[in-house]
């Protein structure tokens, strides 16, 4: 049975080529994210091939979602195989990276089983396994900057914005919990608001969740227990909506034992940048709001980290309050059809 290939928008794929073409399963691959929008219904991810997503217009089914999870996923039957884009410069024959799964739910699944192939479109190719572990994430914001998913020990040095990753210290009180990639969460000490707090670092949440008392403005996440110390600032307009931020209700949670912990959901994840090793450590930095490329650099947790300078015409979003009528406004910078796929490898 033929494993089947559905697309993702990695396109133009920058790759270094020598003759003859051998696919590099251990090249820098670097794969752009649409980010969330303050509208969690709105649809993100990693864009599908030959769809074309413009703000304020239906998307239709125009992303592939993302996962991260310890079990293995699902891989579907036969299915039309749908090819990418092709690299730029062209090559000779062209190389394509596809992703295989079910056809009417497609997933970017980041965990122990990959589900990523390159392969060439000529006879008898051979596919080549993408890993998709180690791996470094942000998910970037939609219609404002960027994210992007760098594979193979690779970091996207154009997201970061500090000058050390910062490892997370594992609080966990059950192997179930004890690493990120078992389910997308990930429980650790910490100081939210300068509050002492168990935070949960959780992908499959959409807001940020927070104990009764705190307050959605200015948010920022120190993590106790580790060097070196900075906080993680999570912007105003990524919490704007009142679906990105929510505060528990003290009368209706009380029987929650988790009532006081903090969720950290997706908007962390657009503010900070997280590396995850194959052991399931996790590194975390400050993120920039750049539109800039990928830039793919090797990752080493002990080296200085040289955010890139803000681009000529950068301007800061801005959030206005709702009684002006604006909540969450910012500046559209982000084409959507420079999106870069980096794989800078000659074999």
């Amino acid at each position: 049975m033929r494993v089947p290939h559905y697309p993702l928008l990695l396109a133009p794929i920058v790759l270094v080529i020598c003759e003859p073409v051998i696919i590099p399963p251990s090249a820098p691959f670097s794969i752009p994210i649409l980010g969330p929008a303050l509208d969690p219904s709105t649809p993100w991810g990693v864009r599908i091939t030959g769809t074309f997503p413009e703000p304020g217009k239906p998307v239709g089914r125009s992303f592939y979602d993302i996962a991260i999870r310890f079990t293995r996923p699902f891989f579907a039957g036969m299915a039309d195989e749908i090819l990418l884009d092709t690299l730029t410069p062209p090559s000779n024959p062209p190389t394509f990276l596809g992703l295989l799964g079910d056809a009417d739910n497609p997933l970017l699944f980041l965990g122990p089983d990959s589900n990523l192939s390159a392969f060439t479109n000529e006879a008898g190719r051979n596919d080549v396994d993408i890993p998709t572990l180690p791996f470094g994430l942000n998910l970037g914001f939609l219609w404002r900057f960027n994210g992007s998913i760098t594979l193979n020990a690779y970091y996207d040095a154009n997201r970061i914005n500090s000058t050390s990753w910062i490892p997370l210290p594992n609080s966990a009180k059950s192997q179930a919990e004890s690493t990120f990639l078992f389910n997308g969460t990930f429980p650790f000490s910490a100081k939210v608001n300068n509050t002492a707090c168990t935070a949960i670092l959780d992908f499959n949440s959409d807001a940020i969740v927070l104990p009764p008392g705190y307050s959605c403005k200015d948010l920022t996440v120190e993590i106790v227990d580790a060097e070196p110390k900075y906080n993680i600032h999570i912007p105003e307009y990524l919490l704007s909506n009142t679906t990105r931020c929510l505060v528990r209700n003290e009368t209706v949670l009380n029987s929650d034992p988790r009532k006081d912990t903090v969720v950290l959901g997706k908007p962390f994840f657009q503010a900070a940048y997280v590396y995850v090793e194959k052991s399931g450590q996790v590194y975390i930095a400050r993120a920039n709001d750049y539109d800039l490329a990928p830039k793919p650099e090797k990752f080493d947790k002990g080296a200085i980290l040289r955010p890139p300078g803000q681009p000529e015409g950068y301007k800061p979003v801005q959030v206005e309050s709702a009684a002006n009528g604006l909540v969450g406004s910012v500046y559209l910078r982000v084409g959507v059809g420079i999106l870069t796929l980096w794989a800078s490898t000659c074999l």
